[in-house]
């Protein structure tokens, strides 16, 4: 039998007067690659940050440590990459040869500051941190947001020879079908328990909802004829008593015995009545707990009203940040339409070519180029730097789209699950990284678009909402610009188009 090295008896979680978990029981051996999953909001990182704090219920019997998922906060601070690893490892010198070595073949200056490393490299950062540690059990909370793929590649490759055990968050489902034998689902307050990797668990689902549907539209057809039964019974009844009725004026028949036959006939349909009573009561609970349970999903709805021209056509073009040359650009063409994937290593100028085409300030291109001056475009960062934390929700909103009437505000807040005036009016930087994410996308679509540019947008957002956005982009009729690593996401927003850098150069591949 393998080692145990956590057991989780009777935990329950309760996060600002909201049940999250109740009850939950469940063990973790020595082997065990386990996915956690489950709506934004149920309580995964809460239950986390529940096993490191050993809460009641939780038992270890080994080394833990914890990645943690990237938030603003902890993306902005300035303090130099040194400190912030000694908070975690003495010896920060070899994390940075482990960083190096293992997750990014750079160099890391020990001085840099912490906000001026990107999302990747700071991932790498604390994976190299929990190489050097190598806990018994090792918990990461959505360690591929932010990776490229070749560093989701290295990502991989580690937690495929991790001797011991690991819990990972994540919602990207192709890499967790590449590295879990487990998952864990979170739901309705409970902890269920999945063998095999992520496509085992959707097909299990799939049979348990099969299964669910056809119990239920057999209850139904159950209860139905209970009813129908009942309804019979006291049409029965009610003809035996006005029998009984017209009994009692035959003179012929004596008093007791034509009271005795009303009261058997009485008592007789009271009985049938109740027991059918009991069978439909029976039933009716088991038909409401088999009732497949509807949950409210994100609604994106995205307008275009581009016609199908020419976006942008850089032509042998070079970006610069301040004087230093980035990139060169033999020849990158946008149209409308186009699905535009941008690959390249963390690094590499992806996000800087962004900013350049958008204008931003230090970031120059030069050259050959047209980029359309009436194109609307919208960005979503994977920093997510549209959103202000000192403002409001619907502040950030009306921040984006001054013009938009506060009613419609608050309807496309509530496209995006911010349906309360509380949910509304709390400030951005108590939100969750999902809920930052979705406060963005909110923002972002309350107009019309030409072109959308989204880098890394799947990070922090829940399966259920990532397909809410997919199913948006389908339908979407301008063009899009994509930095992701995310290979289902990819794959379902149908790509036309994928721009590789390398080597300080952007070249259409075959």
């Amino acid at each position: 039998m393998s080692k145990q090295i956590l057991s989780i008896q009777k935990l329950n979680i309760e996060v600002e007067n909201k049940t999250l978990l109740k009850e939950v029981s469940a063990s973790v051996s020595i082997d065990k690659k386990i996915g956690l999953v489950g709506a934004n909001g149920s309580g995964k990182t809460s239950l986390l940050n529940a096993i490191i704090t050993q809460q009641t219920g939780i038992f270890l019997f080994g080394t833990i440590y914890y990645v943690p998922q990237l938030d603003l906060e902890l993306l902005n601070q300035k303090i130099p990459a040194h400190e912030y690893i000694s908070k975690y490892f003495d010896e920060w010198w070899q994390v940075l040869e482990v960083f190096k070595t293992h997750f990014s073949g750079k160099d890391l200056d020990p001085n840099q500051k912490l906000n001026t490393l990107s999302g990747g490299e700071l991932t790498k950062v604390n994976l190299a941190i929990a190489y050097l540690i190598n806990p018994d059990l090792l918990l990461l909370d959505e360690p591929t947001n932010h990776l490229d793929k070749k560093s989701l590649q290295t990502l991989i490759t580690f937690l495929n020879e991790y001797e011991k055990s690991f819990i990972v968050v994540s919602h990207d489902s192709s890499f967790l079908d590449k590295v879990i034998n487990t998952i864990w689902a979170i739901k309705d307050q409970k902890l269920n328990i999945y063998g095999g990797n992520y496509s085992n668990f959707k097909l299990q689902k799939k049979f348990q909802a099969e299964g669910q549907a056809r119990a239920y539209e057999a209850k139904k057809k159950e209860l139905n004829k209970i009813k129908t039964a009942i309804h019979k019974e006291n049409q029965r009844a009610a003809r035996s008593i006005g029998m009984n009725d017209k009994l009692k004026h035959d003179r012929s028949m004596p008093a007791i015995l034509r009271g005795g036959l009303k009261s058997e006939a009485t008592r007789t349909a009271g009985q049938i009545k109740n027991r059918l009573e009991g069978q439909q009561n029976k039933i009716l609970e088991e038909v409401t707990s088999l009732k497949p349970k509807t949950h409210k999903k994100a609604y994106l709805d995205i307008q275009s009203t581009s016609s199908k021209q020419t976006l942008m056509n850089l032509n042998n073009t070079e970006l610069f940040i301040g004087s230093n040359k980035l990139l060169d650009i033999p020849d990158l063409v946008i149209s409308a339409n186009d699905r535009v994937l941008i690959e390249g290593d963390n690094g590499s100028g992806k996000t800087s070519l962004v900013k350049a085409i958008l204008n931003e300030p230090n970031y120059l291109l030069k050259g050959d180029m047209y980029i359309s001056n009436r194109m609307a475009a919208a960005y979503i960062s994977q920093k997510y730097e549209i959103v202000n934390i000192e403002f409001s929700l619907t502040e950030n909103v009306q921040s984006f789209n001054k013009e938009l009437p506060y009613q419609e505000v608050r309807k496309h807040l509530g496209n995006f699950l911010f349906l309360t005036d509380e949910d509304v009016n709390k400030k951005a930087a108590v939100l969750s990284g999902g809920e930052v994410a979705r406060l963005a996308f909110a923002m972002v679509t309350t107009g019309n678009i030409d072109l959308l540019i989204l880098d890394e947008p799947t990070n922090n957002l829940d399966i259920n909402t990532i397909e809410a956005i997919t199913d948006a982009l389908a339908d979407f009729k301008g063009a899009i610009i994509l930095i992701s690593h995310n290979e289902a996401f990819i794959r379902d927003i149908g790509i036309n188009k994928t721009y590789t850098i390398e080597d300080g150069v952007i070249t259409l591949s075959p």
